[in-house]
């Protein structure tokens, strides 16, 4: 029954993303020009990021034309309504009055050094020497992943999703702050006209680690989407673990539904079937309608789940990766955040069974293959190759 339940919710999401694919247009002629032509070259990274992946990056832009709008029609663009992204001009360097103030200083602590911002300038230029070292020189020129770059990034003053931001509209990794927290902060958000950073120095020094990683993972996946750079990874490294996408984990652990008073299932288990352990992706689970007078439970259906939390607790109710998209990104999401050796909560690359180590191995080889720099972001994973 619930093999037939869970075919039906793949079927619905299949025609769902079918009719959005329907409607998609891709960005005319006249907006590339914009975006390479409002692109401001005197700066180093913005002249590269033109020459050398046919991307313009906008830290002066309108936010209605450079991304709420996305020519994929009235409910799409909605989705974006309510997240605020100003720029640093607007937002720190302009008054209530909207004239210009270049008139005080702040300083931003990073972990290993201190900055003085006291001018437009001097922010603009922190915030892309931010972007440039911590997220796009992890990129090489002349790859596949070159190619694939969005036509426009936006660089903003702040990225805040309001309260109606529905979760759809966001891409989460483990180090992000997420949808929904408390102050609703973003650090990177992204539809099919672009993507946007937040340039918030005062609020990146303190979390520069976080930022660093995160960017990194939603930009990635913003490529492969857009580029579908799923198909780029091997049948092979998915013919063990294909069986399960979509399964109830409990049911392939050999429990009985409903799962009311199961115990947690043992994460290396969960390992040796070729799956790694993410906080943010088994994002589903099981649940049960009951039947009072009988104290019966009947007609289970799919929810929407915390997912595996941040101590990777694994219940009977939670359910495998529904595709190889959702497989492909929880490993590049573990290879830039999981370290070699183990903590409290987490194995470590070096602890991970034989198998998972060699399929962690070959999506990074993948990754790599396509000109992402992955041994340089997070020089842990060093230890899947001695």
């Amino acid at each position: 029954m619930m093999k037939k339940y869970i075919l039906a919710f793949g079927i619905l999401s299949v025609v769902m993303t079918a009719c959005s694919k329907e409607d998609d247009l891709t960005p005319s002629l006249e907006d590339r020009d914009r975006a390479i032509e409002l692109a401001d070259q005197s700066k180093p990274l913005v002249k590269r990021l033109v020459e050398k992946f046919n991307c313009g990056l906008l830290y002066e832009y309108d936010a209605n034309q450079d991304f709420r709008y996305t020519a994929e029609g009235l409910s799409e663009t909605e989705k974006w309504n309510d997240i605020e992204m100003p720029t640093i001009k607007e937002d720190r360097f302009t008054d209530k009055d909207g004239n210009s103030i270049d008139e005080f200083e702040y300083i931003m602590n990073f972990p290993d050094r201190s900055i003085t911002i006291s001018s437009y300038e001097e922010h603009v230029d922190a915030a892309l020497s931010f972007l440039d070292t911590t997220l796009f020189a992890y990129y090489l020129e002349n790859s596949k992943i070159a190619e694939c770059f969005p036509n426009k990034i936006l660089l903003a003053s702040q990225l805040r999703a309001g309260k109606e931001t529905g979760l759809e509209a966001l891409t989460i990794s483990d180090s992000r702050i997420a949808s929904y927290t408390r102050d609703k902060s973003l650090r990177s958000v992204y539809n099919r006209n672009s993507i946007v950073f937040n340039g918030n120095m005062k609020d990146i020094a303190p979390s520069y680690d976080t930022y660093k990683k995160d960017n990194f993972y939603v930009f990635t996946v913003r490529m492969m989407d857009m580029y579908d750079l799923y198909k780029e990874f091997p049948d092979e490294l998915f013919t063990s673990v294909e069986p399960f996408y979509g399964d109830t984990i409990g049911e392939a652990y050999g429990l009985e539904a409903p799962y009311l008073y199961s115990p947690y299932i043992p994460v290396e288990w969960y390992h040796e079937l070729g799956f790694i352990d993410t906080k943010y992706f088994n994002q589903w689970e099981v649940a049960y309608k009951r039947d009072y007078s009988t104290n019966e439970y009947y007609d289970p259906y799919i929810k929407s789940s915390s997912g595996f939390g941040s101590s990777n607790r694994i219940r009977p109710r939670h359910m495998f990766l529904m595709n190889r998209e959702e497989d492909i990104r929880s490993f590049l999401n573990e290879l830039i955040h999981r370290s070699a050796v183990s903590d409290r909560y987490k194995l470590g690359f070096d602890d991970l069974p034989e198998n998972m180590r060699l399929r962690s191995r070959a999506m990074a080889d993948v990754f790599i293959s396509l000109g992402i720099d992955l041994r340089a972001l997070n020089p842990e994973i060093e230890s899947l190759y001695q």
